[in-house]
């Protein structure tokens, strides 16, 4: 299995875990945003629009981040999509997981 694949199916699993396990009644769902440069953005989707940004996550190697603003992660990986246990029963629907 190629890197790239191997990526897609590791984030694919990330976006369906927080769809399954960290949703709340003020939101619709969570999606990514491929757009970037450098890394991928997973937006919160609240009445059919783009509402805040949850995470960022590192094209490159997985690592997930904090959002410091909607268009850039703050500093420090804080888990990553290749490993589970960094993010499974850890993430929440705010994001507070993620704050040091």
């Amino acid at each position: 299995m190629g890197l790239e694949l191997m990526m897609n199916t590791e984030i694919t699993n990330f976006i369906n875990y927080i769809n399954e396990n960290c949703k709340c009644q003020s939101m619709d769902y969570y999606k990514l945003n491929t757009r970037g440069r450098k890394y991928l953005k997973v937006v919160v989707v609240r009445n059919g629009k783009e509402a805040s940004v949850y995470c960022f996550i590192k094209k490159d190697d997985g690592g997930i981040y904090k959002a410091d603003s909607w268009k850039a992660p703050a500093k420090g990986e804080r888990a990553n999509i290749n490993d589970k246990s960094t993010y499974e029963d850890k993430a929440d629907f705010h994001g507070g997981w993620l704050y040091r």
